[in-house]
């Protein structure tokens, strides 16, 4: 076998391997990357649902801060009332006409304020519970494309590369791992007369059937 023969083979041998492994961390790398774009999207999901929680937190804040604020309202307007109603005794002012308008009139004033906070309330409440069903829909859909990711990288297997690169490869390999003898002919099987590889038979008048 020549020089250029063994070279040329190991050559292809060497770029063959240089395949497989390049096949398996390839495989590798696409793997690791979609697991971590699950682990970020399971990540998201967290924060997303962190964050619903905070904002339910708020609007059930806000909901009793509202109701506070409207029975402070309310305590005051009735107390103004009153006050009022006893200063008109004392003065021996009547309850009725003027002083029954003035009253009804702080009532209904009392009604309109009460009214504009409950709205206020209810709009920041609603608010508040929006973006939290909004995170949480985040949380859902983050969830679903992290498993998403993580079965798709758990279809993929490196050494399974390697193998399709080892199978694919060894049709290549096959035609150039020949016996090449110093006239530099190839034999890939037994060719001559008795079944000997690589050994060709010539006659000869003076000595027959020679082998070498």
């Amino acid at each position: 076998m020549s020089a250029a023969g063994i070279m040329g083979d190991a050559s292809s041998g060497f770029g063959f391997a240089l395949s497989a492994v390049s096949a398996y961390y390839q495989a590798a790398a696409q793997k690791g990357q979609l697991r971590s774009s699950a682990m970020d999207a399971e990540f998201a999901s967290s924060m997303a649902t962190i964050n619903a929680r905070a904002a339910e937190r708020e609007a059930n804040s806000i909901l009793l801060a509202g109701q506070q604020q409207a029975s402070l309202l309310a305590g005051r307007y009735n107390s103004a009332q009153q006050d009022f109603k006893v200063r008109t005794a004392a003065s021996g002012i009547r309850q009725s006409g003027s002083a029954a308008e003035v009253r009804a009139s702080m009532d209904m004033a009392k009604e309109m304020d009460l009214a504009a906070l409950n709205a206020n309330v209810v709009g920041q409440t609603e608010a508040a519970r929006g973006q939290a069903v909004d995170f949480r829909n985040r949380a859902s859909l983050s969830q679903v494309s992290a498993a998403n990711l993580r079965r798709t990288g758990g279809t993929i297997k490196p050494w399974e590369n390697v193998l399709t690169s080892l199978v694919g490869g060894s049709g290549q390999l096959a035609p150039q791992w020949q016996y090449r003898g110093s006239s530099g002919s190839s034999m890939s099987g037994p060719t001559s007369a008795t079944g000997r590889m690589g050994l060709t038979r010539q006659s000869s008048t003076a000595g027959g059937n020679r082998y070498w």
